[in-house]
């Protein structure tokens, strides 16, 4: 793996975490990352013992590595009985991605909506356990303005009539306003999972804290009144 000289640092590593995932059954796990996100396995090292001992996809830009269970401090999200980890990934079209993953096995958590993060998100479990947040950027949210429209109860028209991918701004007060509040964020995005919420300048929230937030900026503005 070719890297800057002097760096240290292989350069499809530079500037990422790479998250490594262990599954009860890889060669498995790959198949379905490749049918239903669209994977492409860069390579391979199978076990002697068999099973496979490292592997490497791309779904995207985004590299993931996996493997196999084995002994050491290593487990699987379906020996645990959970995983308190999620894994993100920006891709073109957030619907078109959640039809072909579920098609292919996938759980589906959440369906496809636009979030007030300006993102439009979905939420999958794959058969290995692990948690999936798929999401298409629409807009550029600055790090207050969630928090305002939380307070504002305004957001996105969502059309479901019209079908998937169709947003516009609110512009009228008969239009349905996709409203945001301390109900608009899922009830299952609380303890035990922590579910790191993107555009929000770079900072990391729990969801339950967020809710609470909510609820404090709509007694704020009700006391304001």
């Amino acid at each position: 793996m070719a890297g800057r000289a002097g760096s240290g640092v292989p350069e499809r590593y530079r500037t990422a975490v790479v998250p490594h995932v262990m599954v009860a059954d890889a060669p498995a796990a790959i198949d379905f990352y490749e049918r239903a996100f669209g994977a492409v396995q860069e390579f391979r090292i199978d076990h002697p013992r068999g099973g496979v001992m490292h592997a490497e996809i791309r779904i995207g830009a985004a590299v993931l590595m996996l493997g196999d269970t084995s002994e050491g401090p290593f487990t699987s999200p379906t020996a645990l009985g959970g995983t308190s980890v999620a894994l993100h990934v920006f891709v073109p079209d957030v619907d078109a991605l959640t039809k072909r993953a579920v098609a292919a096995g996938a759980e589906l958590l959440e369906e496809p909506a636009d979030r007030f993060h300006g993102d439009r998100t979905a939420i999958l479990r794959d058969p290995s356990g692990h948690l999936w947040i798929f999401l298409t950027h629409l807009e550029e949210v600055s790090a207050a303005e969630p928090a305002r429209r939380v307070s504002a109860g305004r957001g996105e028209d969502r059309n479901p009539a019209a079908g998937a991918g169709t947003r516009t701004r609110a512009a009228s007060p008969a239009a349905p306003r996709a409203r945001y509040g301390a109900a608009a964020i899922p009830e299952h995005w609380t303890d035990p999972l922590h579910v790191p919420l993107p555009g929000f300048g770079g900072r990391v929230l729990r969801s339950d804290g967020l809710r609470t937030l909510a609820r404090q900026l709509a007694a704020a503005g009700a006391a304001a009144r």
